[in-house]
């Protein structure tokens, strides 16, 4: 099969989600009535790869999907977005991921319900070194953790850089850790793994354990970089008027990766990848508040994002 062509190749989940905004989460027995209902594509590789092409770069998705009504919406928002469908595996006995998300609209809280589906899991020898032909960047989420460590050494073999959106911890987590070049953490993944309470000892007992930098996020409290000995800061978040929280940390990451590739030093690229997951908490859903290409350019270059920090 010939590859288009791509600078981030994504391995991981894509969903079809429903939000719900209701004035408050529902009581048991107790009903309310939805004040907005959006659709759209989700999933944490899939929407770090729709913004790095909305802001110009070439990507690549491999997830698995079926043929159902479901995974067919999901291949045409794909394409619509210009991720590459070459490369997704589709099985007969596999379903399209949905989720239904309802989202205080006091708060912009989330309460996530995911299925019914059956999606099975990727085989290794589904993951081949040509997946990666003329990429710079893998991205992995840890949905694929069957395969998430073969996909880093072969990516890692073909010269590529490694990025990882952690969260989920299984027995092969620690080896993963050591072949990436990014990780970018939830504070609950950090803080489990190393044992550490606070962000900041957590993010560097992180790096510490991967050997590589770490960065780790808080939501609203912002994030925390490190790399081992050489050099540690906390970003704050930038304020800005939540409603929905889907997709900002999916946001996040697409810039971290933005910014590695654009050769910024580290505390540019994280600075950016705040302003621009707080942007995507403007708008229900997961990519409708992405910021534009124009509005990325005028942010770093001009310095006229309206999301201000907190500091």
């Amino acid at each position: 099969m010939v590859n288009r062509a791509a600078d981030v190749v994504g391995i991981g989940a894509v969903t079809w989600d429903r939000f719900l905004v209701v004035p408050r989460y529902p009581n048991p027995d107790d009903k309310v009535r939805a004040i907005q209902t959006e659709e759209c594509g989700g999933g944490q590789a899939a929407t770090a790869l729709v913004a790095l092409s909305r802001w110009g770069l070439q990507t690549r998705l491999v997830a698995m999907l079926g043929y159902d009504d479901y995974s067919e919406r999901i291949i045409q928002d794909l394409d619509s977005e210009n991720v590459g469908t070459e490369r997704l595996i589709r099985r007969e006995d596999a379903d399209g991921r949905r989720t239904t998300v309802l989202v205080d609209n006091r708060s912009g809280k989330r309460a996530i319900v995911s299925g019914p589906h059956w999606v099975p899991p990727m085989r290794v020898d589904e993951v081949t070194p040509d997946l990666f032909d003329g990429a710079r960047v893998l991205h992995l989420d840890t949905t694929v953790d069957e395969c998430a460590l073969e996909a880093a050494v072969l990516a890692k073999e073909k010269g590529l850089l490694v990025t990882l959106d952690a969260e989920v911890m299984n027995d092969r987590t620690e080896e993963l850790l050591r072949h990436c070049d990014y990780v970018i953490a939830s504070r609950e993944f950090a803080q489990r793994l190393t044992g550490e309470e606070k962000l900041g000892l957590a993010t560097y007992g992180l790096s510490l354990r991967s050997g590589k930098p770490a960065i780790v996020t808080d939501g609203e409290h912002g994030c925390d970089y490190a790399n081992g000995e050489k050099e540690a800061f906390h970003q704050p978040a930038y304020r800005v008027p939540v409603v929905d929280g889907t997709g900002a940390g999916d946001v996040f990451h697409a810039a971290i990766i933005y910014g590695v590739l654009s050769a910024f030093d580290i505390r540019k690229t994280v600075r950016f990848a705040a302003w621009a997951a707080a942007n995507v908490c403007r708008e229900v859903g997961g990519r409708k508040g992405i910021p534009s290409r124009d509005d990325v350019h005028r942010y770093l270059y001009h310095d006229k994002g309206d999301a201000k920090s907190t500091d």
